[in-house]
């Protein structure tokens, strides 16, 4: 049995080190489109595992995006396609030229810069939403008795709570997603900032996080308004039993872009 581990062993890793691990990008193209940017490029590379590219943003030197992160295949011209909301852009509005770094890692190449570009672009006027959350209580009681692993498993594996969260959204994009509670739906106060659109409506949907998914709780539609503060109740609403949200909408200037 030995033996038969070490060959095993022996034959990963010969696949794996019969040359020195490389990550190639090239065939790099940026262009905007509707409601952000869109990046493809291609990756060739023979890792152990496809690596993890990661794509940076910079506006006069300084970071100017939000995290962004896509796994690539293992193996020659694998193609890569990445959409850039504008609301993951801290940028003023109007015309903007930022450059852009493609970097890459993997289990055995520490993170490096492959690819350094430049984009030019309108950026369209959006609008800081900042806000903070309250007493949330979400009844969960029931959502957690059967695993979601597969059928053959005890149906009462899980405690017969669910593992209550909440994100927001507007009509395209997920603007912010809070931390999950454990087998309870009292979410903890959140607070948060993010950029959306005017005229879009905020939508909040609360989920219980099972194993390997989640389901669905339910959701609540919020009108955006300018007012200088906005208090919004939410209470006994099928399973949103109470929810408190307070907001501000600015829009974003070149004075206020960069302070999130």
């Amino acid at each position: 049995m030995r033996s038969y581990i070490f060959f095993l062993v022996f034959l990963f890793v010969k696949f794996t080190w019969a040359s020195d691990p490389f990550i190639k990008v090239h065939s790099v193209e940026i262009k905007p489109v509707e409601r952000g940017l869109q990046l493809d490029f291609k990756v060739s590379s023979n890792t152990s595992m496809g690596p993890s590219m990661e794509i940076k943003f910079y506006l006069n030197g300084k970071i100017s995006s939000n995290k962004m992160e896509k796994s690539a295949p293992e193996g020659e011209n694998k193609s890569v396609y990445i959409f850039i909301p504008y609301t993951d852009l801290i940028v003023p509005p109007g015309k903007n030229t930022l450059t852009y770094k493609i970097f890459g890692r993997s289990f055995e190449i520490k993170q490096k810069e492959f690819f350094k570009g430049e984009i030019e672009f309108h950026q369209p006027q959006l609008f800081w939403v900042e806000f903070e959350t309250k007493n949330a209580d979400i009844n969960v009681d029931g959502m957690d008795l059967k695993s979601n692993i597969g059928q053959n498993l005890p149906s009462n594996i899980g405690k017969g709570l669910g593992d209550a969260y909440f994100q927001i959204e507007n009509s395209r994009e997920i603007l912010f997603k809070s931390p999950s509670v454990n087998n309870s739906g009292k979410i903890k106060n959140q607070k948060g900032k993010f950029q959306t659109y005017e005229t879009e409506p905020l939508i909040l949907k609360f989920f219980d996080l099972d194993v390997l998914t989640k389901e669905f709780i339910g959701k609540h539609e919020l009108d955006l308004k300018k007012e200088p503060k906005q208090n919004v109740l939410i209470s006994k609403s099928g399973r949103i039993t109470h929810f408190e949200i307070n907001y501000t909408l600015k829009p974003v200037t070149k004075s206020n872009f960069s302070s999130k």
